[in-house]
């Protein structure tokens, strides 16, 4: 696990990385936690309030590595039930829509998107949910 602040252990939020392909500003930390095996499970996900670094270089790190932060803010989380899914924001967060012009690779809207596909494949991995 790779640990991108230097913190202890009880300040950290352990998890997976996640960085979207549609935003070069956003990194994301998903944690999931098991409710129920074959059932339920809870992902819950962050945003990285600082770009990986070490030493004021860059961390290269595939998506799902194991990190832990204390640097985060929460974004969402998506509760898995068995084939349904309830995703609950943080409270006046992300609005539905986006004017892409001109902001070259900062997708927002759609690197949310494809942090939540991939929290919910990882969740349903976790968990040994089998969708029916």
């Amino acid at each position: 696990m790779k640990n991108l602040d230097g913190y202890t252990d009880e300040r950290q939020t352990k998890g997976f990385y996640f960085k979207s392909d549609s935003c070069i500003t956003k990194h994301f930390l998903i944690k999931i936690e098991v409710k129920q095996i074959e059932h339920n499970c809870l992902a819950t996900i962050y945003e990285l309030e600082d770009i990986p670094q070490e030493n004021g270089n860059l961390i290269i790190l595939e998506n799902g590595s194991e990190i832990a932060s204390a640097n985060i803010e929460y974004l969402c989380e998506i509760d898995l039930w068995n084939k349904y899914y309830f995703p609950k924001f943080k409270d006046g967060s992300y609005q539905w829509y986006y004017d892409f012009d001109g902001k070259g690779n900062e997708d927002e809207i759609t690197a949310l998107y494809d942090v939540m596909k991939f929290a919910m494949k990882l969740g349903l991995i976790t968990a040994k949910i089998t969708l029916y």
